[in-house]
């Protein structure tokens, strides 16, 4: 189990580039935390968080701190992500952080809060497993012009009404690719 709720800071200095950083657990992961690997000059660096299966949920809910259960759409059942797991990735963390932002799942991914990532970082869902996760998606996804991606056989299903867009905030836009 691994719990995260500090701040880490892998910044570049002069025309160097970000750090990276990497968040994992084998089972249950719950992140509060933030991270930055900007770089005043160069290129940002890359958070990775790769557990078993994520709920990117609103504050207050379990390994956040809080005291709800892992919410989820109705079209799925989230079977491996519940509060015995606590497999929780706090949407503040990714909306507050500095850095470009990968989630690298086994299986499962719920994106039941709205994430808005500012700062033109990036977004990436990709699979460490070889399989066939899934991402379900039933909040909106927003970067001012950081690339959203879903990779490597990364199965995305998206609720009614939800917006996946990378021009937040008036910035031009950026690749969304699936």
């Amino acid at each position: 189990t691994t719990h995260f709720q500090g701040q880490i800071t892998a910044k570049g200095a002069g025309s160097g580039s970000g750090g990276s950083v990497e968040t994992s657990s084998v089972e249950a992961l719950s992140v509060s935390g933030l991270v930055d690997t900007s770089a005043p000059s160069g290129l940002s660096g890359q958070w990775l968080l790769d557990p078993y299966n994520l709920c990117i949920e609103y504050d207050g809910f379990p390994g956040n701190g809080g005291t709800g259960a892992c919410s989820q759409p109705a079209t799925s059942s989230c079977n491996d992500c519940d509060t015995s797991l606590n497999c929780t990735l706090a949407v503040s963390s990714i909306n507050n952080s500095s850095s470009d932002v990968v989630i690298s799942i086994l299986s499962d991914l719920y994106v039941n809060a709205a994430i808005s990532m500012t700062g033109g970082y990036s977004l990436t869902f990709d699979n460490c497993s070889g399989g066939f996760p899934n991402a379900f998606i039933a909040e909106n996804i927003t970067t001012s012009g950081g690339a959203i991606s879903f990779n490597s056989n990364v199965w995305v299903f998206v609720s009614e009404n939800v917006t996946i867009s990378t021009l937040g905030s008036g910035s031009p836009g950026a690749n969304i690719t699936a």
